[in-house]
């Protein structure tokens, strides 16, 4: 290899090296950042980072995709309906995301140019671009405009981490990587549900203001979209391999266990947006799924699993000595609660949508970038916590037009609508492997149930969930590139 092809493939490498370090030195004394270096120097770890920086690098390119498994265990645990926490081992987690996002970004950089020819090759990769270039746009914006530096860098920073599509597009080479990552994920899935299970029998219980008739018994579960897209997966092989026969006794109880206890979590969570949106996310699994006599004995199937599900979290939940022993009543009435003019969830998301627009009206193409702050929205704090954070609000789509303005709205949507476009294409083709479809199918109703999740809760304008949007995009890529290259034989 001549020196100058050399210099050339490791040039980001140096590039990356460089960038990094100087981002870390003007972000290093601003709010949130500061807290995370603070508690790593506290303990020590702060240095132990430069040989692990090191020793990072060299895994990175010597084992490219490792980053992107790793990656995946952590995804689940950025959860609506719950909190991180603050203590070494969960910073070390946080800050791990956005690691693993740059160490994976920086492998799909030296990966061979062939592998990213899905970029300007394919309908998904520009549309990913353009909402990419939306984003880069609306961070200089807010770089020169925003007035809190702190909410500049804490949105910028989560709406960058769309980026990781690129090495999960790029570096996910066929089938066996794409079941490398799914198993990655459903370890960290199982990890997080029998963590949110715990919490249930033993976290500390409270009374909400609206809608909750069990007094001072209320609490969340946590549980992460990333859960909703293992449902789905567990839900899909359920179907069509029911529908074939290709399900033993033993596999098929050992998934309808698996789809109780993910249902259960679900349940247990107590986010009516995650009822709403992961019941239409199932609804398409099963619309996507075969029609067949097989296929409705798998049905009646999953009715018992959903009813276990129930079963699942009011026993759990009865496990709590703060426990009303009441749980369905309790969950009806707060979910019936949406349909009041007086909700608190309802009425603050009006409240939000109204800043927005006021927002978005001031620059309608552009918008005002990434960190503008909004007015603050005290109605029905229903816990007595204020409110300190109003960069961002709990409808994205909104969010994005009054940051990006119409340019970056129209992007944000393309991008997912290709997504869910492709995974349909893939889920339905005569020629796609029952893996294919499964795969395609469980990315399809995934996606789904994330676009509409994200109108009502700020899912993919606050936290690591825009990288595992990123991840979606990614499986959705290479499960088109496996499938093209495939012979066309159906059923395989």
């Amino acid at each position: 290899m001549s020196v100058s092809l050399r210099l050339g493939r490791e040039l980001p490498v140096y590039l990356a090296v460089v960038v990094g370090v100087v981002v870390l030195v003007l972000v290093g004394s601003v709010g949130k950042v500061a807290f995370y270096l603070e508690a790593l120097e506290r303990s020590g770890v702060v240095y132990a980072l430069p040989l692990a920086a090191v020793v990072g690098l060299l895994v990175t390119l010597a084992y490219p995709r490792s980053s992107l498994f790793a990656l995946a265990f952590l995804l689940p645990f950025n959860f609506v309906g719950g909190v991180w926490g603050s203590s070494l081992p969960v910073l070390v987690a946080k800050m791990g995301v956005n690691l693993l996002t740059a160490a994976a970004l920086l492998a799909a950089l030296v990966a061979p140019a062939a592998q990213r020819r899905w970029l300007l090759g394919t309908r998904l990769g520009l549309a990913l671009l353009g909402w990419l270039a939306a984003t880069i746009v609306a961070a200089i914006i807010g770089l020169l405009s925003a007035s809190n530096p702190e909410y500049w860098i804490r949105e910028s920073g989560w709406m960058l981490l769309f980026l990781a599509a690129i090495p999960y597009g790029t570096l996910l080479r066929d089938r066996r990587d794409i079941v490398r990552l799914l198993w990655s994920l459903c370890a960290g899935v199982a990890l997080l549900q029998g963590y949110a299970f715990w919490t249930l029998v033993t976290g500390t219980r409270y009374e909400r203001a609206d809608a909750w008739e069990g007094g001072a018994t209320f609490f969340r579960a946590p549980y992460s979209c990333v859960n909703l897209l293992a449902l789905y997966l567990a839900v899909a092989v359920f179907l069509h391999g029911s529908s074939q026969r290709r399900l033993s006794s033993r596999t098929s109880i050992l998934l309808l266990g698996g789809i109780a206890a993910l249902g259960g979590g679900l349940l247990a969570s107590m986010v009516r947006s995650l009822w709403l949106t992961g019941a239409i996310g199932l609804a398409a699994v099963v619309l996507r799924g075969p029609r067949d006599p097989r296929t409705a004995k798998a049905l009646v199937g999953l009715a018992g699993g959903a009813l276990l599900a129930l079963l699942v979290v009011a026993g759990v939940d009865r496990l709590s000595p703060s426990s009303s022993h009441n749980w369905t009543a309790g969950a009806v009435t707060f979910l019936a609660d949406l349909g009041s003019s007086r909700s608190t969830s309802r009425v603050t998301r009006e409240i939000e949508w109204g800043h927005a627009v006021d927002v978005w009206l001031k620059s309608p193409v552009v918008g005002l970038g990434w960190g503008y702050s909004y007015p603050l929205v005290t109605y029905g704090a229903v816990t007595g916590a204020p409110v300190t954070d109003t960069f961002y609000i709990h409808n994205s789509y909104l969010n994005v037009l009054a940051k990006t303005g119409l340019f970056g709205l129209a992007a944000f949507v393309l991008v997912l609508w290709s997504t869910i476009a492709t995974a349909n294409e893939i889920a339905g083709s005569p020629a796609a492997t029952l893996f294919e479809r499964n795969v395609a199918t469980a990315c399809f109703a995934a996606m789904i149930a994330l676009a509409l999740l994200t109108s009502v809760a700020p899912v993919l304008t606050s936290g690591d969930p825009a990288a595992y949007c990123g991840m979606l995009i990614g499986i959705v890529v290479a499960l088109r590139r496996s499938h093209l290259a495939q012979p066309a034989v159906a059923q395989r």
